[in-house]
């Protein structure tokens, strides 16, 4: 019998969370017409002997587990997984996250009963000492949610997200295997392009956890984000839409670095400047955040590396403030 839901899971280094994750699956009222994909991206960890724990005293429900004999990280996980699927929708959940009893019912029922493409349900960010309800919609106008996807109105998060797979067979869409950061994004940028009908359910249903890891370099993930954001001009040229979104892309570019600049030195933020250059014309837009970073951009097209510095370093003290305020509540 063919599965109403491929559930795939990455899995990498989370034996501290995993147990919660898979039993909140295991108990969900849609379970048994669903099967569980896990991909091992060799853990170093206990996380595999805590699935197959967990999945012994589960016997009846679908799984399968793909192991990989080196690590891939997390693009190539999600596309072995995606390439192992079986099912008439596809959910992504990650490892360190879980679910509510419900999501998979309301999820599938809203997508059978709109015949939706793509059907989403709030998120409860679960920080250490708090937890916060985002709101995540989509609209029936394709080109409103691709604008507000690139311009991070919308996270392209593909944990909240039910999906049609034969969409994603009959455009042949993938990750891109080199991407690390925003391959999510990417993906769903792609999957708007390719499907039409959308569906919402106001209700809160996937707690996606938020841990603070410094895995990387702070210049290592600013090189990834330059990386993410070419691959989706590259997708915008392709489909002869740069012109229309180019305002949605000045806007990321100047975010999303920006994210990572407060940890790093001026003096490696400025070998990014370049990346912002002529932008200033492309930038629209009458809100606080939209003004400011037209003003990074103009000062960098008259190379003014004080007013850039400066820009830098009031993006510095507000991430920073940010941060701290989590970490506080």
């Amino acid at each position: 019998m063919v599965p109403e839901i491929s559930i795939l899971i990455p899995v990498y280094n989370v034996e501290t969370y995993i147990a919660q994750c898979v039993e909140s699956l295991l108990a969900n009222t849609l379970i048994d017409k669903c099967e569980i994909i896990f991909c091992n991206d060799c853990t170093p960890d206990n996380s595999m002997a805590i699935i197959d724990s967990i999945l012994k005293q589960h016997p009846d429900i679908s799984c399968k587990i793909i192991n990989h004999t080196e690590n891939r990280k997390i693009a190539i996980s999600r596309q072995d997984l995606l390439e192992t699927a079986t099912g008439k929708y596809i959910l992504f959940v990650d490892s360190d996250d879980w679910v509510e009893p419900d999501y998979l019912e309301k999820l599938y029922t809203l997508a059978e009963q709109t015949q939706a493409d793509v059907t989403t349900c709030n998120v409860i960010k679960e920080y250490v000492n708090k937890s916060v309800i985002v709101r995540h919609t989509l609209t029936e106008d394709r080109n409103r949610n691709i604008s507000e996807l690139l311009s991070l109105k919308t996270p392209g998060y593909l944990h909240c997200k039910l999906i049609r797979r034969s969409i994603i067979t009959a455009d042949k869409l993938t990750f891109a295997p080199d991407l690390n950061i925003c391959e999510d994004t990417l993906f769903m940028l792609k999957y708007y392009f390719c499907s039409d009908k959308t569906a919402n359910t106001d209700i809160p249903l996937y707690h996606y956890r938020i841990i603070q890891k410094n895995l990387r370099l702070p210049e290592e993930k600013a090189a990834e984000r330059i990386k993410s954001i070419h691959k989706i001009e590259e997708v915008l040229e392709e489909k002869e839409v740069s012109a229309q979104f180019k305002n949605e892309v000045a806007f990321r570019k100047i975010n999303q670095l920006m994210k990572f600049f407060h940890l790093m030195p001026l003096k490696q933020c400025r070998k990014y400047y370049s990346v912002f250059s002529n932008m200033s014309s492309n930038l629209k837009g009458k809100g606080l955040k939209a003004r400011y970073y037209k003003v990074f951009a103009k000062s960098l097209e008259k190379s003014n590396i004080v007013m850039s510095d400066l820009c830098v370093f009031i993006a510095k003290v507000q991430n920073t403030l940010k941060r701290q305020k989590n970490r506080k509540h």
